[in-house]
């Protein structure tokens, strides 16, 4: 069932989402467009695992139930997002945004309290905060190093705080314990199903967002209802009166890549 108040993209009016190209206006403000691609040679296994590893394929024929399902007992992402969207300002830092708005959604579904990650804390360490990146970058970051939290590096501060002694120690309890490499539409349904968040890129639209609950929009079509990072202000609202969400139709909206997040740091702060 589609959520109320959603609009479908799909084939048909995917260009309102891209604007030039570079920068499209959404959310009150305008938004740049900046991730990139995978690049070629970079290897992905030093920070995760393919899909594959952790879960076989969830058939197509099983969809529909599965999705009844959780509806019956709450166990979709947004059923657990009841606190508003990341917001990456007019900054180019969608790359480091959803993997933060993934990290900050699968901390809540593992009963921590909530802390809003703040994807400046990674963008400025490794582009200065003022380019574009590739989400694994980010997602490698958030391994290593770990993320800081908002109370110590605001999202849209791109000020250098790496040496400060408050952002140093935020790291330590926000960092990514378990994550998977997903392709292709169905292994991402798979893991929306499983309960998984993820943080997904889409080439065409050269954006990162954040999923999702699997919508079966008609019979035997399905999308997947993401998480922007455009803001409470963007898109339509979850049942909680909780905003940024933008529901994508199979096709364009299969992700060209992204991670599946498993386990973050069991930090109660």
């Amino acid at each position: 069932m589609i959520p109320k108040g959603a609009k479908v993209y799909d084939d048909s009016n995917w260009r309102e989402l891209v604007g030039n190209g570079r920068e499209v206006f959404a959310g009150g403000e305008t938004r740049l467009l900046s991730a990139i691609p995978k690049p070629e040679g970079h290897d992905s296994r030093l920070y995760s695992r393919p899909f594959s590893e952790v879960a076989p394929t969830i058939p197509r024929s099983e969809w529909s139930a599965r999705i009844k399902e959780q509806r019956e007992k709450k166990t979709y992402v947004s059923a657990w997002q009841k606190f508003k969207s990341h917001d990456q300002g007019s900054y180019p830092t969608c790359w480091a945004n959803g993997p933060a708005h993934a990290g900050t959604t699968t901390r809540v579904m593992q009963g921590l309290p909530l802390v809003y990650l703040s994807a400046m804390s990674c963008a400025v360490p490794i582009s200065g905060g003022h380019s574009g990146g590739y989400e694994g970058e980010a997602i490698k970051f958030m391994r290593e190093q770990g993320y800081a939290s908002v109370d110590v590096w605001s999202n849209t501060d791109a000020s250098n705080h790496s040496r400060d002694e408050k952002v140093i120690e935020s790291r330590k309890h926000h960092k990514c314990l378990e994550v998977y490499e997903c392709e292709g539409f169905d292994q991402f349904a798979t893991a929306l199903l499983l309960g998984f968040t993820i943080a997904m890129s889409f080439n065409w639209w050269s954006h990162v967002i954040s999923g999702g609950d699997l919508i079966e929009i008609e019979a035997n079509s399905f999308g997947m209802d993401d998480r922007n990072n455009w803001g409470d202000g963007y898109g339509h609202k979850n049942e909680y009166g909780f905003g940024g969400y933008v529901l994508l139709r199979e096709g364009k909206g299969t992700p060209s890549g992204g991670f599946a997040f498993r386990q973050m740091l069991s930090s109660p702060i």
